[in-house]
């Protein structure tokens, strides 16, 4: 992200700048900041295993076998939405240890039955109110496509 940003000219720039950030602390202290502002617990960034995840895993499996093309990730987001990961209006309690976790990612090689996204829910029945959503947002071809890894720049 610093070289897209162009806060870093090269590579060896942008990973001595994360380093730098991440060893001064400056990289948590921005964290804390940005949960802050969420009206969050700022001590979750030195102890992570304070997240609540919901108790309730169900996998999402490839229907066929194939190579991933795309993954559709407006869908993915109003599952997660829908699971309470997410809201509509600013008046909707958002649950945090609700989400998804994706296992696979474009151009990756499937199989039937393969995982390719863990939903997290409280109760079984809200996974399997989306699972089908969530499995059509994962379009499966038979050939892997080459793909940049950066499409465009929008701005410079």
């Amino acid at each position: 992200m610093l070289l897209l940003g162009g806060a870093a000219k090269t590579d060896q720039e942008a990973r001595e700048r994360m380093n730098r950030a991440i060893t001064s602390g400056h990289a948590v202290r921005t964290l804390e900041k940005l949960i802050i502002a969420h009206h969050g617990d700022p001590t979750i960034a030195h102890h992570p295993e304070k997240l609540e995840i919901a108790s309730v895993k169900v996998d999402v499996t490839a229907k066929c076998k194939g190579f991933i093309e795309r993954i559709d990730a407006l869908e993915v987001g109003l599952v997660g939405v829908a699971l309470g990961a997410g809201r509509t209006r600013a008046d909707q309690k958002i649950d945090p240890s609700v989400g998804i976790e994706l296992a696979k990612k474009p151009g990756d090689e499937v199989a039937v039955g393969e995982t390719l996204a863990t939903i997290f829910v409280r109760d079984k029945a809200n996974a399997e109110a989306v699972l089908t959503r969530l499995q059509s947002a994962f379009v499966v071809g038979q050939r892997p496509k080459a793909r940049p890894l950066v499409i465009e720049r929008i701005a410079q």
